[in-house]
């Protein structure tokens, strides 16, 4: 299938940014050859590099260019972060829209294609598939951030799961849930709606910067979908583990997230909602631990609980 026979075509752009970790990249960019049988389907692809400070990014990119011929390639002279390195890239792109692929995932099948098909048939502003942990396990790639953002869209959301598992969209197999959260791993979303609320905000240098794109985009009425087809393993993490340990990465995301949920909502809502989750996280953890012998598992957990209260 090429990207003309896909009906409602729309233009697209694939971006992937790597901050060292070039093993992964290459892992990533060889799935995607083989997966989406010799390249994706796409309109323009952009390699660019967070200004890594692992040798052999040069080298990288020629490479690359020999696998995957509308290959681009940026060089940034300084890491920008996840957010205004993206929001820098997205800045010259025309094209409908645009697609953000981590350099940390691997394609289990033609996701690209999946996603493309089912989102231009029906025509959503924002996409999204199945990401799965290198264990075969899915990740939780569409919860959010402590039940942010819209809380009472969500309670809606989980109704309509209760009474019907599942939707389907015009096209065919395209199955979906309807979400109003999407992470960055895997990101389908129209260009001018990114640019209207203005993107990535760059003072999340890591983290949460989808959070905040998704509370925006929810605000204006965006529809959101995450498709089955699309799947995509994630292997999460690579590069905030070259900067932190389990414990700060925890309380740099919960630090993050009450930043992005005050900005949005106030310090009422955010103080209101840090003692609801904490007794209820608390709670369940004790009983984990308590019923499961779960102790080594529950402390990192602990610490989410206890943070969550006091990380600002």
């Amino acid at each position: 299938m090429s990207i003309e026979d896909i009906p409602n075509k729309a233009s697209v752009c694939l971006i992937v940014l790597q901050y060292n970790k070039l093993d992964l990249t290459r892992q990533c960019l060889l799935s995607i050859v083989e997966k989406e049988e010799g390249g994706p389907l796409v309109d323009r692809f952009i390699l660019a590099d967070n200004a890594s400070t692992e040798e052999g990014v040069a080298e990288q990119f020629s490479w690359a260019k020999s696998i995957i011929s509308n290959i681009e390639t940026v060089q940034f002279s300084e890491n920008y972060g996840f957010a205004d390195a993206h929001n820098r890239l997205i800045e010259g792109v025309n094209e409908d829209y645009v697609l953000l692929l981590n350099n940390d995932t691997l394609l289990v099948n033609d996701a690209i294609t999946q996603i493309l098909r089912c989102a231009f048939n029906d025509k959503v502003d924002v996409a999204t598939g199945i990401l799965y942990n290198q264990d075969g396990s899915v990740q939780p790639n569409t919860k959010g951030f402590y039940f942010f953002p819209e809380p009472l869209k969500r309670i809606n959301i989980w109704i309509q799961k209760k009474f019907r598992t599942l939707v389907k969209s015009n096209a065919k197999s395209c199955q979906f849930d309807p979400i109003v959260y999407a992470n960055g791993a895997f990101l389908l979303i129209k260009t001018a709606l990114f640019k209207k609320v203005g993107g990535f905000d760059k003072q999340y240098f890591m983290y949460t910067e989808d959070l905040d794109l998704m509370i925006k985009l929810n605000k204006i009425g965006a529809t959101m979908r995450a498709y089955h087809a699309p799947k995509v393993v994630h292997l999460g993490g690579a590069s905030s583990a070259q900067v932190w340990d389990e414990y700060e990465k925890v309380r740099f995301q919960i630090s993050q997230g009450n930043r992005v949920i005050i900005g949005h909502y106030g310090k009422i809502a955010n103080y209101t909602w840090a003692i609801v989750y904490g007794f209820c996280a608390i709670t369940i953890f004790t009983v984990m631990a308590f019923y499961k012998g779960g102790i080594l598992n529950v402390r990192i957990l602990w610490r989410k609980a206890v943070w969550r209260l006091w990380a600002r």
